[in-house]
């Protein structure tokens, strides 16, 4: 896709998360920098969508969460330059903090960034080529920035939907995204689930639910999985609902639905589902959530699994799941069935 400034776009992103290249010509620039421990499934992405590596002109973190800048150091190691807002400095220490052994995280250097004024942001991204500038938009996390384009375009990492947000951020969310108005953003490009026109408001079902309700509904619904009971699963989705995995065909009605998740329970009889978040983007409710078992069902391979993906819900009017689309890495998945998490 590309913008009216001249500026193309493309998503390089995997297990859940967005990775935007936003090039002008050869010059790029990386949003968002990659999970901890996987160069080579982002140098893959990067090959599909035929942006080479040695174009990068500059790597940013929309925030220093390890689903958004895992990769940084790694990226830098490779040609790649870290791009740093003066608000972010004191987070990238803090990585560390939600990291475990097995995710692989190289720690940040700080000493080698190229560490700039929001003020400064608009010269440097001239300097290759790209016309916008970053800002701070605070609400999911001290250190969130936004870059917004010329053209409207604006990447918001996890800015929090102004409809899900509580109490005690309400104000500082708001002016976010009122910041985000201000400087001219129409099109919003997330960390999470597909870009949208700015001011979408449009919940599909969900505006009655604040996100406390929200995330009672992610609670009850993981552990209808986690005792595995199927029509469980099942019975949080209307009658005439359908259940739609990446690009396979839907499973429509409870029963289609629950042999979906009984297949998953059969293959896996440890399976532990774990929610990591479930929020409102684009209008739908998107449920997050990281799949562990291992494969001893019939005609197992043996092997353990853990993956990432995420449901996008359309709830109806009886407060029941309408449709769902899931999505995740499927060639992943696939990976670690033949070679177990770790292997190659």
């Amino acid at each position: 896709m590309s913008g009216s400034s001249g500026a193309t776009i493309v998503n390089v992103g995997y297990r859940s998360t967005n990775f935007w290249v936003v090039s002008a010509g050869t010059s790029r620039l990386l949003v968002d920098l990659g999970w901890p421990g996987t160069m080579g499934t982002l140098r893959a992405n990067l090959r599909r969508m035929d942006v080479p590596l040695s174009e990068i002109r500059y790597g940013l973190a929309t925030h220093y969460h390890i689903d958004h800048a895992g990769l940084a150091q790694e990226l830098k190691q490779a040609g790649v330059p870290l791009l740093v807002l003066d608000a972010q400095v004191e987070a990238i220490p803090e990585m560390r903090r939600w990291t475990k052994p097995q995710d692989r995280y190289v720690d940040i250097t700080t000493h080698d960034n190229v560490t700039i004024a929001f003020d400064e942001s608009r010269g440097v991204l001239e300097a290759i080529g790209i016309r916008g500038e970053v800002v701070h938009t605070p609400g999911h996390s001290d250190d969130s920035v936004s870059l917004v384009l010329d053209d409207g375009s604006a990447f918001t990492g996890d800015l929090t939907h102004p409809t899900m947000v509580g109490e005690s951020d309400a104000e500082v969310v708001s002016a976010s995204w009122q910041l985000l108005r201000d400087r001219g953003a129409t099109r919003v490009y997330p960390g999470h689930g597909p870009a949208r026109p700015m001011g979408l408001e449009t919940t599909r079902g969900a505006t009655r639910m604040d996100a406390t309700t929200l995330r009672e509904l992610g609670a009850r619904y993981t552990a209808a999985w986690n005792e595995h009971d199927a029509a469980g699963v099942a019975a949080f989705h209307n009658e005439s609902s359908f259940l739609k995995v990446n690009d396979g065909e839907p499973a429509a009605g409870r029963a289609a639905i629950a042999d979906v998740a009984q297949g998953f329970m059969t293959a896996f009889p440890d399976m532990v589902l774990v929610m990591d978040s479930v929020h409102l983007a684009e209008g739908a409710v998107e449920y997050h959530w990281t799949f562990i078992g291992t494969n001893t069902g019939p005609d197992g391979s043996g092997n353990a699994v853990r993956f990432s993906g995420y449901e996008e819900w359309t709830l109806g009017d009886d407060g029941l799941i309408a449709s769902s689309l899931g999505h995740f890495d499927e060639a992943e998945y696939n990976r670690q069935l033949e070679f177990g998490v770790d292997g190659s």
